[in-house]
């Protein structure tokens, strides 16, 4: 998925901030998105210092991989609301972790399959 935004006032100090406001991009995104080489100005990665200005175009692609190594596949129970090409709504159990972390190394929604 690609974001497109055009500069059309003085409004955004830096990219950070545009993108921030215009597309809700937590900071967490933004450092993947700048380590991943996913922001554009005008065609050309982004500098952390470059200017904003008229008329400039902002591209992001989110559309990347993310490492998954150190996530351990278990077989447990989903229950699926709906899924499509896009989406997957699910009821989450309670007391779930989303993801592993030392507490819940393998027993997360994410290792489940």
């Amino acid at each position: 998925m690609d974001l497109k935004f055009v500069v059309q006032d003085d409004k955004y100090v830096n990219i950070r901030d545009l993108l921030r406001n215009e597309f809700k991009v937590s900071s967490r995104l933004f450092l993947k998105l700048k380590r991943n080489k996913k922001i554009f100005i005008n065609g050309e990665i982004f500098k952390m210092n470059s200017p904003l200005h008229f008329g400039d175009i902002i591209e992001v692609s989110i559309g990347f991989d993310e490492e998954s190594e150190n996530i351990f596949s278990k077989k447990m129970e989903l229950d699926i609301i709906y899924e499509d090409n896009y989406l997957l709504i699910l009821n989450k159990p309670a007391f779930v972790a989303v993801h592993p972390s030392i507490r819940h190394f393998d027993d997360s929604l994410s290792n489940r399959r």
